[in-house]
Protein backbone atom coordinates (compact mmCIF):
# COMPACT_ATOMS: atom_id res chain seq x y z
CA UNK A 1 0.00 0.00 0.00
CA UNK A 2 1.34 3.36 -0.98
CA UNK A 3 2.04 6.02 1.61
CA UNK A 4 -0.71 8.14 0.08
CA UNK A 5 -3.29 5.40 0.56
CA UNK A 6 -2.17 4.88 4.15
CA UNK A 7 -2.62 8.58 4.91
CA UNK A 8 -6.09 8.57 3.36
CA UNK A 9 -7.05 5.48 5.39
CA UNK A 10 -5.96 7.13 8.62
CA UNK A 11 -7.96 10.24 7.77
CA UNK A 12 -11.07 8.14 7.13
CA UNK A 13 -10.67 6.44 10.51
CA UNK A 14 -10.33 9.83 12.20
CA UNK A 15 -13.44 11.13 10.44
CA UNK A 16 -15.44 8.06 11.49
CA UNK A 17 -14.21 8.32 15.07
CA UNK A 18 -15.05 12.01 15.22
CA UNK A 19 -18.50 11.33 13.77
CA UNK A 20 -19.13 8.57 16.33
CA UNK A 21 -18.04 10.79 19.18
CA UNK A 22 -20.24 13.61 17.87
CA UNK A 23 -23.22 11.27 17.64
CA UNK A 24 -22.59 10.02 21.18
CA UNK A 25 -22.34 13.58 22.46
CA UNK A 26 -25.51 14.63 20.63
CA UNK A 27 -27.42 11.57 21.80
CA UNK A 28 -26.00 12.04 25.26
CA UNK A 29 -27.31 15.60 25.39
CA UNK A 30 -30.68 14.38 24.22
CA UNK A 31 -30.67 11.61 26.79
CA UNK A 32 -29.68 14.05 29.53
CA UNK A 33 -32.44 16.41 28.49
CA UNK A 34 -34.97 13.62 28.47
CA UNK A 35 -33.73 12.37 31.84
CA UNK A 36 -33.89 15.90 33.27
CA UNK A 37 -37.47 16.24 32.07
CA UNK A 38 -38.31 12.91 33.67
CA UNK A 39 -36.73 13.98 36.95
CA UNK A 40 -38.60 17.28 36.85
CA UNK A 41 -41.87 15.46 36.31
CA UNK A 42 -41.04 13.00 39.04
CA UNK A 43 -40.21 15.79 41.48
CA UNK A 44 -43.47 17.49 40.61
CA UNK A 45 -45.31 14.23 41.18
CA UNK A 46 -43.65 13.82 44.59
CA UNK A 47 -44.59 17.38 45.52
CA UNK A 48 -48.22 16.54 44.88
CA UNK A 49 -47.92 13.41 46.97
CA UNK A 50 -46.26 15.43 49.72
CA UNK A 51 -49.36 17.59 49.97
CA UNK A 52 -51.22 14.53 51.22
CA UNK A 53 -48.85 14.03 54.15
CA UNK A 54 -50.19 15.26 57.47
CA UNK A 55 -48.45 15.58 60.81
CA UNK A 56 -50.16 17.99 63.18
CA UNK A 57 -51.21 18.76 66.74
CA UNK A 58 -53.75 20.76 68.69
CA UNK A 59 -51.06 22.86 70.42
CA UNK A 60 -47.78 22.21 68.57
CA UNK A 61 -47.12 23.93 65.24
CA UNK A 62 -44.31 24.85 62.84
CA UNK A 63 -42.04 27.58 64.19
CA UNK A 64 -41.91 30.94 62.40
CA UNK A 65 -39.18 33.59 62.25
CA UNK A 66 -39.90 34.50 65.88
CA UNK A 67 -39.55 30.92 67.08
CA UNK A 68 -42.02 28.25 68.17
CA UNK A 69 -45.58 29.12 69.18
CA UNK A 70 -45.99 29.97 72.86
CA UNK A 71 -48.75 28.71 75.15
CA UNK A 72 -48.87 30.79 78.32
CA UNK A 73 -50.55 29.70 81.54
CA UNK A 74 -51.46 32.78 83.57
CA UNK A 75 -51.91 32.67 87.31
CA UNK A 76 -49.42 29.93 88.24
CA UNK A 77 -48.60 30.17 91.94
CA UNK A 78 -45.01 28.95 91.57
CA UNK A 79 -45.51 25.57 93.22
CA UNK A 80 -48.75 23.87 92.11
CA UNK A 81 -48.20 20.90 89.79
CA UNK A 82 -49.10 21.73 86.19
CA UNK A 83 -50.18 19.16 83.60
CA UNK A 84 -50.36 20.18 79.96
CA UNK A 85 -52.27 17.83 77.63
CA UNK A 86 -51.76 17.70 73.85
CA UNK A 87 -52.11 15.29 70.91
CA UNK A 88 -49.96 14.39 67.89
CA UNK A 89 -52.01 13.24 64.89
CA UNK A 90 -51.70 12.02 61.30
CA UNK A 91 -54.51 14.19 59.93
CA UNK A 92 -55.68 17.80 59.76
CA UNK A 93 -59.42 17.08 59.69
CA UNK A 94 -61.74 14.28 58.46
CA UNK A 95 -61.07 15.31 54.84
CA UNK A 96 -57.27 15.61 55.11
CA UNK A 97 -55.55 12.45 56.31
CA UNK A 98 -52.64 10.14 55.52
CA UNK A 99 -53.48 7.06 53.47
CA UNK A 100 -53.08 3.53 54.82
CA UNK A 101 -49.53 3.19 53.48
CA UNK A 102 -48.25 6.32 55.21
CA UNK A 103 -47.17 5.37 58.69
CA UNK A 104 -45.52 8.30 60.46
CA UNK A 105 -42.44 7.71 62.60
CA UNK A 106 -41.61 10.67 64.81
CA UNK A 107 -39.53 11.60 67.82
CA UNK A 108 -41.17 13.26 70.82
CA UNK A 109 -38.92 15.29 73.12
CA UNK A 110 -38.79 18.18 75.57
CA UNK A 111 -36.18 20.48 77.08
CA UNK A 112 -36.09 23.17 79.75
CA UNK A 113 -33.60 25.65 81.15
CA UNK A 114 -35.07 25.26 84.64
CA UNK A 115 -33.82 21.80 85.61
CA UNK A 116 -32.69 23.22 88.95
CA UNK A 117 -36.23 24.39 89.77
CA UNK A 118 -38.71 21.94 88.19
CA UNK A 119 -39.08 18.26 87.42
CA UNK A 120 -40.52 17.53 83.98
CA UNK A 121 -42.19 14.20 83.12
CA UNK A 122 -43.73 13.25 79.76
CA UNK A 123 -46.61 10.73 79.66
CA UNK A 124 -48.37 8.97 76.80
CA UNK A 125 -51.93 7.70 77.07
CA UNK A 126 -51.71 3.91 76.64
CA UNK A 127 -54.25 2.21 78.92
CA UNK A 128 -53.47 -1.30 77.59
CA UNK A 129 -49.85 -1.02 78.71
CA UNK A 130 -49.03 -3.01 81.85
CA UNK A 131 -47.02 -0.04 83.13
CA UNK A 132 -49.93 2.43 82.79
CA UNK A 133 -51.06 4.33 85.86
CA UNK A 134 -54.66 4.50 87.06
CA UNK A 135 -55.40 7.23 84.47
CA UNK A 136 -53.99 5.10 81.63
CA UNK A 137 -50.69 6.99 81.18
CA UNK A 138 -47.17 5.61 80.88
CA UNK A 139 -43.93 7.56 81.31
CA UNK A 140 -42.08 8.37 78.07
CA UNK A 141 -38.43 9.42 77.94
CA UNK A 142 -37.50 12.53 76.00
CA UNK A 143 -36.25 11.51 72.54
CA UNK A 144 -38.46 8.41 72.24
CA UNK A 145 -39.56 7.32 68.74
CA UNK A 146 -43.26 6.77 68.11
CA UNK A 147 -45.27 5.48 65.11
CA UNK A 148 -48.68 6.66 63.91
CA UNK A 149 -50.32 4.25 61.49
CA UNK A 150 -51.92 5.70 58.36
CA UNK A 151 -55.46 5.06 57.24
CA UNK A 152 -58.66 6.97 56.54
CA UNK A 153 -60.63 4.74 58.86
CA UNK A 154 -58.48 5.46 61.91
CA UNK A 155 -57.53 9.16 62.03
CA UNK A 156 -54.82 8.10 64.42
CA UNK A 157 -53.46 10.32 67.15
CA UNK A 158 -51.27 9.92 70.21
CA UNK A 159 -52.40 11.62 73.42
CA UNK A 160 -49.78 13.05 75.77
CA UNK A 161 -49.47 15.11 78.90
CA UNK A 162 -46.39 16.73 80.34
CA UNK A 163 -46.17 17.64 84.01
CA UNK A 164 -44.11 20.39 85.60
CA UNK A 165 -43.56 20.04 89.34
CA UNK A 166 -41.57 22.29 91.64
CA UNK A 167 -38.56 20.54 93.18
CA UNK A 168 -39.55 22.19 96.47
CA UNK A 169 -43.36 22.35 96.71
CA UNK A 170 -43.13 24.17 100.04
CA UNK A 171 -41.53 27.24 98.45
CA UNK A 172 -42.97 29.15 95.49
CA UNK A 173 -40.74 29.72 92.47
CA UNK A 174 -40.92 33.49 92.14
CA UNK A 175 -40.44 33.61 88.38
CA UNK A 176 -41.85 32.28 85.11
CA UNK A 177 -40.64 28.85 83.94
CA UNK A 178 -40.93 27.21 80.55
CA UNK A 179 -40.45 23.92 78.70
CA UNK A 180 -40.10 23.38 74.94
CA UNK A 181 -42.04 20.41 73.54
CA UNK A 182 -41.03 19.14 70.09
CA UNK A 183 -42.23 16.40 67.73
CA UNK A 184 -40.21 15.69 64.56
CA UNK A 185 -40.73 13.12 61.81
CA UNK A 186 -37.92 10.70 60.95
CA UNK A 187 -37.17 7.89 58.47
CA UNK A 188 -39.38 9.55 55.88
CA UNK A 189 -38.94 11.82 52.87
CA UNK A 190 -41.42 14.23 54.47
CA UNK A 191 -39.52 16.10 57.18
CA UNK A 192 -41.66 18.18 59.51
CA UNK A 193 -41.02 19.57 62.96
CA UNK A 194 -43.72 21.02 65.21
CA UNK A 195 -43.31 22.45 68.69
CA UNK A 196 -44.67 24.73 71.39
CA UNK A 197 -43.10 26.61 74.26
CA UNK A 198 -45.16 26.08 77.40
CA UNK A 199 -44.73 29.02 79.80
CA UNK A 200 -46.01 29.00 83.38
CA UNK A 201 -46.43 32.68 84.25
CA UNK A 202 -45.90 33.24 87.94
CA UNK A 203 -48.28 35.31 90.04
CA UNK A 204 -48.83 35.51 93.77
CA UNK A 205 -52.58 35.15 93.37
CA UNK A 206 -54.59 31.94 93.09
CA UNK A 207 -58.11 33.29 92.58
CA UNK A 208 -59.86 33.27 89.19
CA UNK A 209 -58.86 36.86 88.41
CA UNK A 210 -55.14 36.38 88.80
CA UNK A 211 -53.95 39.82 87.71
CA UNK A 212 -55.44 43.10 86.53
CA UNK A 213 -53.28 46.10 85.79
CA UNK A 214 -52.64 49.07 83.53
CA UNK A 215 -49.95 48.20 81.00
CA UNK A 216 -47.33 50.69 79.73
CA UNK A 217 -49.30 53.72 80.80
CA UNK A 218 -48.24 56.81 78.84
CA UNK A 219 -49.92 60.00 80.01
CA UNK A 220 -48.99 61.90 76.87
CA UNK A 221 -50.90 59.48 74.63
CA UNK A 222 -54.15 59.79 76.56
CA UNK A 223 -54.72 56.05 76.06
CA UNK A 224 -53.97 52.92 78.01
CA UNK A 225 -54.35 49.14 78.00
CA UNK A 226 -56.04 47.48 80.93
CA UNK A 227 -55.03 43.81 81.10
CA UNK A 228 -56.90 41.03 82.90
CA UNK A 229 -55.37 37.58 83.42
CA UNK A 230 -57.41 34.66 84.74
CA UNK A 231 -56.34 31.52 86.61
CA UNK A 232 -57.87 28.45 88.21
CA UNK A 233 -60.16 29.50 91.04
CA UNK A 234 -60.13 26.00 92.53
CA UNK A 235 -57.45 25.33 95.14
CA UNK A 236 -56.43 22.04 93.58
CA UNK A 237 -53.22 20.04 93.73
CA UNK A 238 -52.93 20.07 89.96
CA UNK A 239 -53.62 22.63 87.25
CA UNK A 240 -54.71 21.10 83.94
CA UNK A 241 -55.74 22.39 80.51
CA UNK A 242 -58.49 19.84 79.99
CA UNK A 243 -61.53 21.74 78.72
CA UNK A 244 -63.86 19.52 80.72
CA UNK A 245 -62.31 20.86 83.92
CA UNK A 246 -62.22 24.54 82.94
CA UNK A 247 -65.37 26.19 84.23
CA UNK A 248 -66.43 29.39 82.47
CA UNK A 249 -66.89 32.51 84.58
CA UNK A 250 -68.82 35.63 83.61
CA UNK A 251 -66.59 38.67 84.12
CA UNK A 252 -67.64 42.30 84.36
CA UNK A 253 -65.20 45.04 83.36
CA UNK A 254 -66.18 48.52 84.56
CA UNK A 255 -64.81 52.01 83.97
CA UNK A 256 -65.61 55.56 85.05
CA UNK A 257 -67.38 57.15 82.09
CA UNK A 258 -66.76 60.62 83.47
CA UNK A 259 -63.09 60.29 82.56
CA UNK A 260 -62.70 57.32 80.21
CA UNK A 261 -64.20 56.00 76.99
CA UNK A 262 -64.04 52.45 75.70
CA UNK A 263 -62.03 52.16 72.48
CA UNK A 264 -64.48 53.36 69.83
CA UNK A 265 -62.66 51.31 67.19
CA UNK A 266 -63.23 48.03 69.03
CA UNK A 267 -65.33 45.88 66.70
CA UNK A 268 -66.82 43.94 69.62
CA UNK A 269 -68.96 46.91 70.60
CA UNK A 270 -71.67 48.21 68.30
CA UNK A 271 -72.70 51.84 68.81
CA UNK A 272 -76.39 50.88 68.83
CA UNK A 273 -75.88 47.90 71.17
CA UNK A 274 -75.96 49.98 74.35
CA UNK A 275 -77.99 49.07 77.43
CA UNK A 276 -78.84 52.10 79.56
CA UNK A 277 -79.65 51.74 83.27
CA UNK A 278 -80.87 54.72 85.31
CA UNK A 279 -81.11 54.27 89.06
CA UNK A 280 -82.46 57.15 91.15
CA UNK A 281 -82.34 57.42 94.92
CA UNK A 282 -84.70 60.05 96.41
CA UNK A 283 -85.04 61.32 99.96
CA UNK A 284 -88.27 62.82 101.24
CA UNK A 285 -88.44 64.58 104.60
CA UNK A 286 -91.72 65.23 106.39
CA UNK A 287 -92.52 66.82 109.76
CA UNK A 288 -90.45 69.18 111.89
CA UNK A 289 -88.27 68.97 114.95
CA UNK A 290 -88.41 65.65 116.77
CA UNK A 291 -91.19 64.55 114.44
CA UNK A 292 -89.02 64.75 111.33
CA UNK A 293 -89.16 61.58 109.21
CA UNK A 294 -86.90 60.92 106.24
CA UNK A 295 -88.00 58.38 103.67
CA UNK A 296 -85.72 57.02 100.95
CA UNK A 297 -87.21 55.60 97.77
CA UNK A 298 -85.58 54.02 94.71
CA UNK A 299 -86.49 53.60 91.08
CA UNK A 300 -84.67 51.82 88.25
CA UNK A 301 -85.30 51.96 84.51
CA UNK A 302 -83.51 49.55 82.16
CA UNK A 303 -83.61 50.43 78.45
CA UNK A 304 -82.38 47.76 76.03
CA UNK A 305 -81.05 48.33 72.48
CA UNK A 306 -84.45 47.46 70.99
CA UNK A 307 -86.05 50.09 73.30
CA UNK A 308 -87.60 47.46 75.56
CA UNK A 309 -88.06 49.13 78.98
CA UNK A 310 -88.10 47.48 82.39
CA UNK A 311 -89.07 49.58 85.44
CA UNK A 312 -88.24 48.48 88.98
CA UNK A 313 -89.49 49.92 92.27
CA UNK A 314 -89.40 49.06 95.96
CA UNK A 315 -86.87 46.53 97.21
CA UNK A 316 -85.99 45.40 93.66
CA UNK A 317 -84.90 48.93 92.78
CA UNK A 318 -83.11 49.46 96.11
CA UNK A 319 -81.07 46.25 95.77
CA UNK A 320 -80.35 46.59 92.07
CA UNK A 321 -76.72 46.73 90.94
CA UNK A 322 -74.80 45.31 87.98
CA UNK A 323 -74.45 41.91 89.71
CA UNK A 324 -78.14 41.11 89.25
CA UNK A 325 -78.53 42.27 85.67
CA UNK A 326 -79.09 38.68 84.46
CA UNK A 327 -82.34 38.63 86.45
CA UNK A 328 -83.80 41.26 84.12
CA UNK A 329 -81.93 41.00 80.80
CA UNK A 330 -81.07 37.82 78.90
CA UNK A 331 -78.82 39.26 76.20
CA UNK A 332 -76.34 41.45 78.06
CA UNK A 333 -72.97 39.90 77.17
CA UNK A 334 -70.58 41.68 74.81
CA UNK A 335 -72.65 44.86 74.89
CA UNK A 336 -71.74 48.20 76.36
CA UNK A 337 -73.77 49.03 79.45
CA UNK A 338 -74.12 52.56 80.82
CA UNK A 339 -75.20 52.70 84.47
CA UNK A 340 -76.26 56.14 85.74
CA UNK A 341 -76.82 56.37 89.50
CA UNK A 342 -78.32 59.62 90.83
CA UNK A 343 -78.50 60.06 94.59
CA UNK A 344 -78.23 62.65 97.38
CA UNK A 345 -74.80 62.95 98.99
CA UNK A 346 -74.21 64.60 102.38
CA UNK A 347 -71.11 66.70 103.00
CA UNK A 348 -70.06 67.85 106.50
CA UNK A 349 -67.96 71.04 106.75
CA UNK A 350 -65.67 72.18 109.57
CA UNK A 351 -68.60 73.63 111.52
CA UNK A 352 -70.41 70.27 111.30
CA UNK A 353 -72.92 71.78 108.97
CA UNK A 354 -74.43 69.19 106.62
CA UNK A 355 -74.92 70.08 102.99
CA UNK A 356 -76.85 67.75 100.70
CA UNK A 357 -76.16 67.74 96.98
CA UNK A 358 -77.44 65.58 94.15
CA UNK A 359 -74.66 63.56 92.53
CA UNK A 360 -74.72 61.33 89.47
CA UNK A 361 -72.09 58.70 88.81
CA UNK A 362 -71.78 57.27 85.33
CA UNK A 363 -70.16 53.84 84.95
CA UNK A 364 -69.57 51.82 81.81
CA UNK A 365 -69.61 48.02 81.88
CA UNK A 366 -68.59 45.29 79.47
CA UNK A 367 -69.65 41.74 80.39
CA UNK A 368 -68.11 38.62 78.85
CA UNK A 369 -67.42 34.93 79.53
CA UNK A 370 -63.89 33.80 80.30
CA UNK A 371 -61.97 30.56 80.78
CA UNK A 372 -59.09 30.12 83.22
CA UNK A 373 -55.56 30.77 81.97
CA UNK A 374 -56.66 33.51 79.57
CA UNK A 375 -55.70 37.14 79.00
CA UNK A 376 -57.94 40.03 77.95
CA UNK A 377 -56.87 43.52 76.87
CA UNK A 378 -59.11 46.59 77.06
CA UNK A 379 -58.01 49.79 75.35
CA UNK A 380 -59.29 52.96 77.01
CA UNK A 381 -59.10 56.61 75.93
CA UNK A 382 -59.27 59.81 77.94
CA UNK A 383 -62.67 61.37 77.47
CA UNK A 384 -62.72 64.54 75.38
CA UNK A 385 -62.70 67.66 77.53
CA UNK A 386 -60.97 66.11 80.56
CA UNK A 387 -57.88 68.04 81.65
CA UNK A 388 -54.47 66.42 81.54
CA UNK A 389 -54.01 66.87 85.29
CA UNK A 390 -56.41 63.99 85.88
CA UNK A 391 -53.88 61.68 84.22
CA UNK A 392 -50.92 62.75 86.35
CA UNK A 393 -51.73 60.29 89.16
CA UNK A 394 -51.39 56.73 87.88
CA UNK A 395 -53.12 55.29 90.94
CA UNK A 396 -56.19 57.42 90.32
CA UNK A 397 -56.30 56.32 86.71
CA UNK A 398 -56.06 52.70 87.80
CA UNK A 399 -58.95 53.24 90.24
CA UNK A 400 -61.12 54.37 87.33
CA UNK A 401 -61.30 50.72 86.15
CA UNK A 402 -62.26 47.46 87.82
CA UNK A 403 -62.88 43.79 87.05
CA UNK A 404 -64.99 41.28 88.98
CA UNK A 405 -66.86 38.01 88.64
CA UNK A 406 -70.50 38.66 87.89
CA UNK A 407 -73.14 37.18 90.16
CA UNK A 408 -73.77 36.59 93.82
Amino acid sequence: MSSKSQVQRKLNICYKTALFVALVVINGVGLSTALAKYIDKDVSREAVVANTFYFSSDYLDVADVDGPPVYTVNGWDGKTKKSFAFVIRNYENPLLFNDSAQDVTYTISYETEYDDKIDVILYKYDPTNDQADTDGYVVVDSGTDMVLEGGADKFNHDSYKITLTSKNEAVSIGEDVSVLITAKTKNTQYIKEISTKLVLQYTEYSNFIARNYVNDYKKSLHALDYIVCTANEQDTTEMVNSYALLATKTLCFGWDKKYLEFDRFDEQLESDDVITINKVETRTTTGTGDSTVTTTTYSVRITQPDNTITDLTGDEARDFDIDVIENYIDDFRLKQIVFNYTRPVDTVDEQNQVTTTIETTKTGYFIFDALPFSQFDFTMHKKVGITDEVWEDTDKVDDMMSIKILGR
